[in-house]
């Protein structure tokens, strides 16, 4: 089962279960919203990039002494390729761009 920690409503979920062959299971919007069903199995497609996702959450105390500390939490996700030929540079050189120039609109 895969799932974000995150109680923000627009997040999406993937429920799936994994067997020696394939992946299924559902994909929602919400809780109230129809479930699509999936099933998917590994590549062995040597000409698809591969990619290495990062995930982490955690939480913290901001006032740690504080008896009664506010907390903090976190989360973030990214997905990188795994490789480096011409087709991978071409990749990291486009999210590179996107993201400073995300970054710069929210300034």
């Amino acid at each position: 089962m895969a799932f974000s920690r995150s109680t923000d409503p627009a997040n999406e979920e993937f429920l799936f279960g994994i067997n020696t062959e394939n992946y299924s299971g559902e994909w929602r919007k919400n809780d109230s919203g129809k479930a699509l069903v999936f099933t998917a199995t590994e590549s062995t497609d040597t000409s698809l990039i591969p990619f290495t996702m990062a995930y982490t959450y955690g939480e913290t105390k901001l006032k740690p002494s504080m008896k009664e500390s506010p907390t903090a939490t976190y989360e973030a996700a990214s997905v990188w390729p795994q490789t480096n030929s011409a087709r991978v540079s071409f990749i990291k050189k486009f999210i590179n761009e996107v993201l400073v120039r995300n970054m710069g609109r929210r300034k």
